[in-house]
């Protein structure tokens, strides 16, 4: 039996690569010869002779108005044979994969009859014109679908499809095929399944998949495609076959099988089109040959699969890939129907009636679905008002605390500098939950809880340490400045306290407190507060001496009470690894704890701007592009839940694992109770340690947070676990308890990382900038700096037609200059112009929407008598890009206002700076235009038509912006720490004008 089985097999294995019929017309002596041949030698052939259906058929289509009886029909079919005997009419096909032959039509009627059904969907003269395309289709997954479904429908007369990989199992949940394709090729098996259908339809095979070398043929041989499918894997067909498609102005139709996302470029149309709407535009496609990892393709996937519009359900597969799952999953379901709409869109394409392209949906849980279900709803970033001012000066009357002898009143500059030290802390998310109130001689801390956490600050403790942690920066601050101090931190503090410590300030020859001021512990790391970082870089692991390491666990037990225990064994690091990644990964699991995420993380360079706090992900978080698009995949909490449901998320665990195994040490802060007093004063421990780690060049990283979630679990009224949770998490603190040796005299405050590094991946180092202000007219050489800078940024955009982007304004005596450039080597950074009604030009704004609306031309008439100007041509270099400057710059234009006698600013804005420009006091002028809005500067892009009308009392600013305005207007010249969302910034300011620049006798209202 087993030689039989091989012999046979091996018969089989000679026919695998066959794809085409065999056809023999009777009347053609030859063929007829032919036939007879194949019978005569194979007798188990298979015949199926149904003709005389066929011609029923036939005679049925060709005559619907008569209602013909059974016999009659019979009858009519027979007669239509006329001399013809049956056996000769028509074709005998033979399909040798399966042994099997086959009488039917010839190809006219045959066709005639099978695509009976399509009209008048399809009218026969929108018929015969499809029979003259080309459809090429890439990809035989879902792309086999689609090729039957075309087949089908019969919307071409050929066929190209492309594919190099054969049939498995794992291919049957959706790919339409029988186990008796097992090894045979995607190709050869739809060609076979097509030519079942319609063997007169022309199917040409590519079964290499499409290649370099004959790419040419599949688009441009036997007369070019109308349309290309592309549905393959292959990161890099999927480039290289836009591109081609792209320069023979074919249009390209795509379809994944997740939620019917169907994606249309029409390059017959538009050949200049960007390939993919776009999405792919920023990346470098001159790489992608070179791509063949997933990490080096995830990049351009992403984009172009369209995770962030998936399905919640494959966005939660995503995270199990490589982990209980190997690959996307896909569904019958979704390729089926991928097969009906790529048909559509495709007929519809030829036949000249459907003419865009998009990225388009077809959701069948969004169209067929319980009437009484619930809509799925992300839970919003709850924030509270801030405390007011008179809430917290209420606080300190209510409080009333005397000044002590000898007291100091330090004076405002001193004091803003120690707060601007203090502000240098870490905190939980970098929410920076502390307000300053300098009021007597007495600074006050108040801690601002706006956000309030769901899993990570129990009881307010984490906001109660990051306030400690400022708290020791001021105090060393002060001694750098010959201060001593006394820090009062109120006792029995509760979650609810608002007022935390008051500090005092004496001079050393104070005899009276000496021993109640602060001990000088570690003076010498006030010089490394500016550069304390935070590094979340993934290096390989290098070992620090335990030399290096004990002088920090010294430094936290100045604390009383405080310790920090320090573990440097590898397999010790290595489960506590195991068990913190496990923690971790119930932090995105657990509800409170995504809100807590969706609070911390900021996704991109405009949320980091808008936001000016949180982590920002892209550019401090040491991640590979397959975890960006994971913690990009758990943002919706839908998907999250399915992973609850599914018990799965393993894949969250992946990156504290990396984190650990970098470690050249972990470093666990403890303190004796949990209470928010013991909190305060472990956040200077904290900042004791952080500072002198960096101080002697190791690198800090928060390394994970399972003790804020074991907190929560332990100390919470309410921790919000699941039970299902809830025993996992209790499970995993035993094992952490024992790891570290903790008992009841220790509660743990935070984990760290020690190791060695470079910087981090956005260094949060100063940048040092000085500012300068000039008239556009004595600066030429400046000026054309500032052009080419400028223009740099608009080409970015593709931008290059707009009103401030000229040199006309170079030689106006009404232009005044700000620009920030490197204190180091004098590189121009970044800019924005000031100009005043008056000069040897019209504003900006009347010139860009001018021809859209003269009522610009009355209006800023209208104000000139009273002074009025535009704040123009704001640019940033990309070396400074998210730093923040664009904020500061329209501040400090706005700064200047006063000394240039400006009472009223226009301005144009597009919807992304929009909440900057409001946050200084513009308004939208929504009399001009589209209730303030103008297509500018291209048809594409919405802008917005600004104005402020009174620029010294600036009552539409916000209440903070406006406060530090008016400290600039006070302060012209002055160095100072600026906090921007991904560091400190220094700069030294001069904002001063002189009075000969100003001369109001000249204006021409215009």
């Amino acid at each position: 039996m087993k030689k039989l089985i091989q012999d046979l097999s091996e018969k089989n294995k000679q026919l695998k690569d066959v794809s085409k019929p065999v056809f023999f017309r009777l009347s053609n002596s030859d063929e007829a010869h032919s036939l007879n041949k194949l019978l005569i030698e194979n007798k188990h052939i298979k015949i199926y002779d149904e003709l005389l259906g066929q011609l029923e058929e036939l005679v049925k289509s060709k005559n619907p108005k008569i209602r013909f009886t059974k016999e009659g029909l019979t009858e009519a079919a027979l007669r239509h044979l006329g001399k013809t005997p049956q056996e000769e009419y028509g074709v005998w096909v033979y399909y040798p994969w399966s042994d099997v032959l086959i009488h039917i039509l010839d190809e006219q009627e045959f066709v005639e009859v099978r695509t009976n059904r399509n009209q008048y969907k399809i009218t026969p003269e929108e018929e015969n014109l499809l029979f003259t395309k080309k459809i090429g289709v890439i990809g035989l997954s879902v792309g086999k679908a689609i090729a039957m479904t075309i087949a089908m429908e019969r919307i071409c007369g050929e066929l190209r499809i492309a594919d190099f990989d054969i049939i498995e199992l794992s291919n049957l949940n959706r790919i339409q095929t029988g186990v008796q394709n097992f090894g045979i090729k995607k190709t050869v098996v739809v060609a076979r399944e097509i030519a079942e259908i319609d063997p007169f339809l022309k199917v040409t095979l590519f079964s290499d998949g499409l290649t370099e070398e004959n790419i040419d043929d599949f688009f441009l041989k036997d007369g070019k495609l109308d349309v290309c499918v592309e549905v393959c894997d292959g990161l890099y067909t999927k480039i290289f076959a836009r591109q081609k498609a792209k320069a023979f102005g074919i249009p390209v139709v795509m379809n994944s099988s997740d939620r019917g996302t169907t994606d249309i470029e029409r390059y017959d149309l538009h050949p200049d089109m960007s390939m993919l709407h776009g999405l792919i535009d920023h990346l470098d496609l001159n790489l992608v040959k070179q791509a063949k990892t997933n990490e080096e393709k995830v990049p351009y996937l992403l984009p172009m699969l369209g995770v962030e519009t998936s399905s919640t359900r494959l966005k939660a597969s995503m995270l199990e890939i490589e982990q209980t799952i190997t690959t996307w999953p896909q569904l019958a379901s979704g390729v089926i129907l991928g097969g009906g709409v790529v048909t559509d869109v495709c007929r519809r394409i030829l036949l000249n009636q459907f003419h865009d392209s998009g990225r388009y949906f077809v959701d069948i849980e969004d169209i067929i679905f319980d009437k009484d279900r619930a809509k799925p709803i992300e839970t919003k970033l709850i924030l509270s008002d801030s405390i007011s001012d008179n809430e917290m000066l209420n606080i300190i009357k209510d409080y009333n605390m005397p000044d002590l002898d000898g007291q100091l009143l330090v004076d405002e500059k001193s004091i803003k500098e120690l707060i601007s030290s203090a502000c240098m802390a870490p905190s939980g998310a970098n929410i920076q939950s502390w307000q300053w109130v300098h009021y007597g001689k007495s600074i006050y801390l108040f801690r601002d809880d706006v956000y309030t956490a769901g899993l990570l600050d129990c009881k307010n403790t984490t906001s109660i340490n990051g306030l400690g942690a400022a708290s020791e920066n001021l105090v060393l601050k002060a001694h750098e400045m010959k201060l001593e101090v006394i820090t009062e931190v109120l006792p029995n503090l509760t979650e609810k306290s608002k007022l935390i410590a008051i500090f005092r300030f004496f001079e050393k020859s104070n005899t009276l407190y000496a021993d109640r001021f602060e001990p000088h512990v570690c003076d010498e790391l006030v010089s490394i507060i500016p550069l304390r970082m935070t590094n979340r870089n993934i290096v390989e692991r290098k070992k620090i001496s335990i030399e290096r390491l004990t002088p920090l666990r010294k430094l936290a037990q100045t604390i009383e009470g405080a310790d920090l225990i320090l573990i440097d064994d590898e397999k010790l690091m290595y489960e506590i690894g195991e068990v913190t990644a496990k923690v971790d990964r119930m932090r995105i699991m657990h509800k409170g704890g995504h809100d807590d995420f969706h609070g911390e993380v900021r996704w991109n360079e405009e949320h980091v701007n808008e936001m000016l706090n949180g982590v920002d992900l892209l550019g401090t978080v040491d991640l590979t592009p397959t975890e960006l698009a994971g913690w990009t995949v758990v943002k919706n909490w839908n998907v999250v839940n399915h992973l609850n449901e599914w018990k799965l998320g393993t894949g969250l665990e992946k990156i504290q694992r990396k984190n650990v195994a970098s470690a050249s040490a972990l470093g666990l802060l403890t303190i004796p109770r949990f209470t928010n007093n013991d909190f305060f004063m472990a956040g200077r421990a904290l900042e004791r340690v952080w500072l002198a780690a960096n101080k002697d060049n190791i690198a800090v990283h928060p390394a994970s947070l399972s003790t804020l979630i074991f907190n929560t679990l332990v100390y919470a009224d309410n921790n919000g676990f699941t039970d299902y949770m809830e025993e996992e998490a209790r499970a995993l603190r035993k094992d952490f308890e024992k790891l570290f040796g903790l008992d009841n005299t220790k509660v743990d405050v935070l984990l760290l990382r020690f190791f060695i590094s470079g910087p981090p991946k956005t260094m949060n180092d100063k940048i040092n900038i000085k500012i300068k202000v000039f008239r556009a007219i004595d600066e030429p050489e400046l000026c054309q700096q500032y052009l080419v800078g400028h223009r740099e940024v608009l080409e970015v955009y593709g931008i290059s037609k707009i009103t401030s982007n000229n040199d006309d304004w170079t030689l106006n005596p009404k232009v005044y200059v700000i620009t920030a450039e490197s204190i180091s080597n004098k590189e121009l950074l970044c800019g924005i112009r000031v100009i005043k009604v008056g000069g040897t030009q019209p504003l900006p704004v009347e010139s860009a929407i001018g021809n859209l609306d003269k009522r610009i031309y009355e209006l800023v008439k209208e104000h000139a008598i009273g002074g009025a100007g535009e704040l123009c041509g704001l640019w940033n270099s990309r070396k400074v890009a998210g730093k923040g400057l664009s904020f500061l710059l329209t501040r400090m234009g706005i700064s200047i206002l006063n000394q240039l006698e400006i009472n009223t600013m226009f301005g144009i804005c597009a919807e992304l700076t929009l909440p900057m420009f409001k946050g200084v006091g513009f308004e939208i002028e929504k009399t001009l235009g589209n209730n303030g809005t103008f297509y500018y500067p291209r048809v594409d892009l919405l802008a917005y038509a600004l104005i402020m009308k009174n620029t010294i009392s600036l009552e539409c600013a916000n209440p903070e912006e406006r406060e530090k305005i008016f400290e600039l207007r006070k302060i012209l010249q002055q160095k100072i720490f600026e906090k921007g969302p991904k560091g400190e910034l220094y700069i030294e300011y001069n904002l001063s004008i002189p009075q000969s620049w100003v001369n109001t006798n000249n204006l021409e209202v215009i």
